[in-house]
């Protein structure tokens, strides 16, 4: 058991909590919107603290983009082909898109034509819209990267205000495009991230100042929420700053992302490998049987019928999903490896080695 840690050590601990911290905020957001509560508009902390997390899935999603894009923006990661990370979100997503259809017809649900389009062709109907998303991302991204690095500093700092003042001028209309828009929005965080690590390569120090800055920001999207409780017209702009690249949003990405950073770097494998296993949670919480009926079911049954109430049903039903989350994905991850060393002894004995033998037979008859 040991030994199959050792794999997951390289890289910074630090810097993994964040995306444990990202699914946390994305979880908890997902349970808030489909849960099917909504506050009483007189409750004035009700309110508040609904939307909080509802704001912080957002914050969640530009956390997932921070962390790949601060691995992703170097000349090593840009030489690398993208098919096999591509790949390594599609077939997953297959996976877990089959295994939740399973369910949902085993429980007895009317299964809809979009539920079929979704569960086998979850890419072109978007069942996972980070997903798609993100595979778009990644067919531009390596030539995207070449061209800011074509940039000076400041050229690259110009380009990165317009275009984030472009993308958050667009706002929330990102799944009508096919998700064009969804993988601008990464692009954009990519340039952010990639900003900061140009002009500051190492990584930041001070962490004691950085972690209350990260609150501080926190805090910002608290009182903003409070806020449009008293500012009736602010909620016209709603869509400008709900989104992951916003106004509001991403300046606390940015700022949660160096918190972490600044941390002294450290290497736990098992963590790295729970951080790891996050992007599985998020595919057994995002899907879309689940969160259309699964999710709202469950925890209108742990507020009612177990009388929690909507927040505490809410808290648990977001332990419940991460729980099972990590679970399922620290299963599926030991197979998938075992697979794919398996593909890759077949593929080494019966592509690899015969030409190898050939070549040497025939170096053999020319020496005869």
């Amino acid at each position: 058991m040991l030994d199959f840690f050792k794999g997951f050590k390289r890289r910074n601990t630090s810097v993994e909590l964040v995306r444990l911290l990202a699914i946390s905020f994305i979880i908890i957001g997902h349970c808030c919107v489909f849960s099917g509560f909504y506050p009483n508009a007189k409750d004035l902390w009700g309110h508040g603290v609904f939307y909080f997390h509802d704001l912080l899935s957002q914050v969640g999603n530009g956390l997932f983009v921070a962390v790949f894009s601060y691995y992703l923006f170097s000349d090593s990661a840009a030489k690398k082909p993208t098919w096999p990370r591509m790949l390594s979100l599609y077939i997953p997503s297959l996976l877990y898109g089959f295994a939740m259809f399973a369910v949902f017809v085993g429980t007895g649900h009317e299964v809809t034509e979009k539920i079929h389009q979704q569960t086998f062709f979850p890419f072109l109907y978007n069942n996972y819209w980070f997903v798609r998303a993100y595979i778009l991302f990644l067919v531009v991204y390596p030539f995207f990267y070449r061209m800011l690095l074509f940039m000076t500093p400041r050229q690259h700092g110009i380009f990165m205000v317009i275009f984030f003042l472009s993308i958050m001028a667009i706002g929330r209309h990102g799944d009508k495009l096919w998700g064009f828009i969804g993988a601008c929005e990464f692009l954009c965080i990519f340039t952010v991230i990639g900003f900061f690590k140009r002009i500051h390569p190492k990584k930041p120090h001070m962490w004691y100042l950085w972690i209350p800055l990260a609150i501080l920001a926190i805090g910002a999207v608290f009182g903003y929420v409070m806020l449009t409780h008293y500012v009736e017209w602010w909620t016209k702009y709603q869509t400008w700053m709900n989104n992951c690249v916003s106004l509001l949003i991403l300046p606390v990405v940015v700022v949660i992302f160096h918190a972490f950073l600044s941390l002294p770097e450290t290497h736990v494998a098992p963590v790295n490998y729970v951080a790891r296993c996050s992007f599985g949670v998020y595919l057994f919480n995002g899907n879309t049987c689940n969160i259309q009926y699964g999710m709202k079911h469950l925890i209108q049954y742990l507020g009612n019928d177990m009388n929690l109430g909507p927040m505490k049903a809410i808290v648990v039903a977001w332990a419940l999903y991460m729980a099972i989350g990590l679970a399922c994905e620290a299963v599926r991850m030991p197979l998938f490896e075992a697979v794919k060393l398996g593909v890759a002894k077949i593929y080494h004995h019966f592509v690899k080695e015969k030409p190898l033998q050939e070549n040497h037979e025939a170096e053999e008859t020319r020496s005869e």
